[in-house]
């Protein structure tokens, strides 16, 4: 008997303890929804109270953010445009400054290339007078030196048509004594 009652004994508490988890189950289902409908409705109401709150700061923060900005805009245009000033002011004395020492170079270098030119032209001057001397003297000294070898080779050739002429001569007398030689012959009686 006590084996079937131990049995029953434990039947019974496998049955209560199912029934106790379905019924923790069922609670816990129950707390669960409850508390996440709680927790749902607390975390709305927060993120409301939340989004209220920054909605404040936010607008305070931008209206001070925007108030901020437009000082610093005001003194950085104010800054910018006393800057602009200045350099405005340091250009104008800055081209003025070159512009007169421009001038005063281009001056110098006018006065530089006028004496330069002075000096150029006056050189040229002396180099044409020292070329044509120098032209004229090798005229002189290269029509001196055609009239020699024209004299040369006049004495060389006068000597050679003098030669021709006395060969020529010598010839002529050859000629005329053959001439009469051959006339003597003809004569002859044959």
């Amino acid at each position: 008997m006590d084996t079937e009652l131990k049995q029953h004994l434990e039947a019974m508490e496998t049955r209560i303890m199912d029934r106790v988890d379905a019924v923790e189950t069922r609670i816990m289902s129950a707390v669960d929804t409850r508390i996440g409908a709680v927790e749902t409705r607390i975390m709305d109401h927060v993120d409301a109270r939340i989004g209220a709150v920054e909605t404040r700061i936010m607008s305070g923060v931008d209206a001070r953010i925007d108030a901020v900005e437009t000082r610093i805009m005001e003194h950085v245009d104010g800054r910018i445009d006393r800057v602009d000033a200045r350099i405005d002011a340091a250009e104008t004395r800055i081209m003025e400054h070159v512009d007169g020492r421009i001038d005063r170079v281009d001056a110098r270098i006018d006065a530089v290339e006028t004496r330069i030119m002075n000096r150029v032209d006056g050189r040229i001057d002396a180099v044409e007078e020292r070329l044509k001397d120098f032209i004229g003297k090798a005229d002189h000294d290269l029509e001196t030196k055609i009239i020699g070898e024209f004299w040369k080779w006049g004495k060389t050739s006068d000597i050679r048509t003098r030669q021709a002429l006395e060969n020529f001569s010598a010839f002529n007398e050859r000629m005329l004594a053959l001439e009469d030689r051959v006339s003597s012959l003809e004569r002859r009686p044959s």
